[in-house]
């Protein structure tokens, strides 16, 4: 195992809710997904996939990388308009509480008044009982409106990918959110099979991915021939490192229109964090 593999196989977003890598992950998602519910075709529902997708509602600790992150931007961004702010404000005010990535995805269309069918992958059953029980407490309380499947099984397997071709039986998405855990190196040629896939479709999707070093980011946006927007908080040395120094998203589909048109944006989000943006393999 080289030591770039070994860096990633110590990174768990799982615990480490509301880091810099999920502000980033989230603030993009919810450029994402506000924009497709703005401009669909079909503004009364929306079908949302969550290849990994976790338990979507976190309770923060006392101590914890989101107060280097999702509390400090709370607190130097209380006036910017982003239903990702809103949604963090909201559940910081209310006791920590941090939206994941189905359960805010669910949480903005519901508030632009379109009714949401979300599915979502786990391969722990325990992450998918609190993925269903989480998804019923925000269902009773209003917060979001809709259906949710949650299935106990890899995201990789989902017949989104596994039914290939236009004449195949594929279930169709609105946006389609890969998120894996990169725990190892099959992560990474996993996703280049998804992205190629999604993309022969004309699927909207995101992929996220960490940044430890140059080299698979670079293999990765080349071969799905697609730019990457990174958020990066520290710098590479010399040779790989053990740190983790960034991350980066990679839209496809019409969402990939949408970020061509906002690196500014995207930058400005960095900016005021005192972060560094970048785009990789622009196009």
């Amino acid at each position: 195992m080289t030591k770039e593999n070994q860096t990633e196989r110590k990174y768990n977003h799982y615990k480490k809710a509301a880091n810099l890598g999920d502000i980033w992950k989230h603030y993009c998602l919810s450029e994402a997904v506000s924009w497709l519910a703005k401009n669909q075709s079909h503004h009364t529902s929306f079908n949302f996939l969550d290849t990994h997708a976790g338990g979507g509602l976190y309770t923060l600790g006392e101590k914890g990388e989101w107060l280097k992150s999702a509390q400090r931007l709370n607190q130097i961004l209380p006036n910017k308009s982003n239903h990702f702010l809103s949604s963090l404000n909201t559940g910081l005010s209310e006791g920590t509480r941090y939206f994941g990535s189905w359960a805010l995805a669910a949480k903005i269309l519901t508030e632009l008044g379109i009714e949401v069918s979300v599915k979502g992958y786990d391969i722990d059953p325990a992450v998918i009982r609190v993925a269903r029980q989480n998804w019923s407490d925000l269902n009773e309380s209003d917060v979001v409106n809709g259906t949710a499947e949650f299935v106990q099984g890899n995201g990789y397997d989902c017949d989104a990918f596994t039914s290939k071709g236009s004449g195949g039986s594929a279930e169709v998405f609105d946006l389609v959110f890969v998120d894996p855990p990169y725990s190892g190196g099959g992560d990474w040629s996993q996703v280049e099979e998804i992205g190629r896939q999604l993309i022969e479709r004309g699927s909207p999707f995101l992929i996220w991915y960490p940044f430890f070093w140059a080299t698979k980011p670079d293999h990765l946006t080349s071969r799905l021939g697609l730019p990457s927007y990174e958020m990066h908080w520290s710098k590479c040395g010399p040779k790989p490192s053990q740190n983790l120094k960034g991350c980066g998203v990679i839209a496809g589909g019409s969402v990939d229109n949408y970020f061509r048109s906002m690196p500014g944006k995207l930058g400005e989000f960095c900016n005021e964090l005192g972060l560094e943006f970048s785009i990789r393999n622009s196009i």
